[in-house]
């Protein structure tokens, strides 16, 4: 009977993993996987299991470290955590190893307070103590209200935008590495704290050790805050170069279209010279070689110059290649966004539509696209087309198809519907890749 209740007693001590458990879920909460019902069952049940697998194992194994049962304990816990998000592994190693380093200042916590209330006494005796896993508890849960807040807006930022898993994978070495040495900063002999000064000096040691992991921490964002917003602005220069390319895919027809404008009146005049003289024959052939010289009329969609030019530029294009088009644009004459964003952002769309085209068989290569303005205030754009290639998403971002890396056109596109603070929404299967985009002004 003694060692069930010993073994009860020393499996009820693992109960401090549920605030760390509860800590690991605060960065990155909004990009669960699952609704909240279903995650707490499902960490109710494991825990349940765990629980009960710890109890056998103190039952069966009298003489088995505590620290290796908890360290099971959390890597189990680990293993169902990964699996209820689609982030990556050292990303989420991150979290855990500093929900780790939380437990780790907590069990420095357990066995100081043990040192006040338990003089005579010594680290092995305190190991199970029921009054002291209480107190624990509740430094823990302090720690996590007291940083809530920085968990769930900088760190879950981190997670989130900065993407370099080397570097996330050895940042989570420190803190393991401190909660696995915690276990032996400790008094095992609490006698020997209040030998001379040590106990203040042990105090002074584990406050200023708090204050440097906690400068640590603020560093380690700092870093990554910087690398971050470096990226960002190589990928702003990017989206420059490709507006800068597209300005020029559009001078270069509208030269095209200027040209042969000014030679249409010229050809006007050859064909009606012709006509005149009845020279019919020369007349079909030269309005039959001049029919295959030019390109698709100059289409007018809206009130916008510039916009009209790039649609007609690509609607030239799919013409070319053989692609069913089908453009319904309905603004109105005063469109509140920049020409400039909007034919990058149409440009970008419709040139990602026309590398996914080149593949597919002349019977399927189908392209419509939608812009209408619901609102003085709303644009709403939708595209779809036929595609056969195998889509590539990684961490959220779509990879290229056409080269290595991620895919610049619909990051550039995502750069201007956050502008105009908009939202894109992406859908696709092993045929139809389409685009919603929301312009709100």
């Amino acid at each position: 009977m003694e060692n069930i209740i010993n073994s009860f007693y020393a499996t009820l001590g693992n109960i401090i993993i549920i605030p760390l458990a509860f800590f690991c879920y605060i960065p990155i909460y909004k990009y669960r996987k699952t609704d909240t019902k279903k995650i707490f069952i499902n960490l109710f049940f494991h825990f349940l299991f765990a629980i009960a697998f710890i109890f056998c194992v103190f039952l069966f194994f009298k003489t088995i470290s505590y620290f290796i049962v908890f360290v099971f304990f959390m890597l189990y816990f680990f293993n169902v955590y990964s699996k209820d998000f689609d982030i990556p592994r050292p990303r989420l190693l991150f979290i855990f190893s500093t929900a780790c380093l939380i437990g780790g200042l907590s069990f420095l916590f357990y066995n100081y307070l043990g040192v006040i209330l338990y003089p005579s006494g010594n680290a092995f005796s305190l190991i199970f103590n029921i009054k002291l896993t209480i107190y624990q508890i509740i430094f823990e849960v302090f720690l996590i209200a007291v940083f809530f807040i920085p968990a769930k807006k900088y760190l879950g930022w981190m997670i989130v935008n900065f993407e370099n898993e080397k570097i996330w994978f050895f940042a989570s070495l420190f803190p393991l590495f401190f909660a696995f040495i915690s276990r032996f900063l400790i008094f095992y002999e609490h006698k020997n704290a209040y030998i001379g000064r040590f106990f203040k000096i042990y105090t002074l040691v584990l406050f200023s050790s708090f204050c440097v992991i906690l400068l640590l921490y603020i560093m380690f964002y700092l870093y990554v805050k910087n690398l971050v917003e470096n990226k960002n602005l190589q990928e702003k220069t990017a989206y420059f170069d490709i507006q800068t390319e597209q300005f020029r895919q559009l001078q270069r027809y509208l030269q095209e279209t200027s040209r042969l404008r000014h030679d249409f009146r010229h050809n006007i005049i050859t064909i009606s010279n012709l006509a005149k003289k009845n020279k019919f024959d020369d007349l079909k052939n030269y309005i039959y070689k001049y029919s295959k010289n030019i390109e698709t009329p100059f289409l007018h969609y809206t009130s916008s110059f510039a916009l009209n030019s790039i649609l007609s530029h690509y609607k030239t294009l799919f013409y070319e290649y053989g692609i069913f088009t089908d453009f319904f644009v309905k603004l109105n004459n005063n469109i509140p966004i920049d020409d400039i964003d909007f034919c990058v952002l149409l440009g970008n769309l419709l040139e990602n539509a026309m590398n996914a085209l080149r593949n597919v068989h002349e019977d399927n290569k189908k392209i419509t696209l939608k812009i209408g303005q619901t609102s003085e205030n709303i644009i709403a754009i939708q595209i779809n087309n036929t595609h056969t290639n195998k889509i590539i998403v990684k961490n959220n971002i779509f990879m290229s198809t056409t080269h290595d890396g991620m895919g610049q056109g619909l990051k550039s596109v995502r750069i201007i519907v956050e502008k105009y603070n908009g939202n894109m929404d992406i859908n696709y299967d092993s045929k139809e890749f389409e685009v919603k985009i929301l312009l709100k002004f």
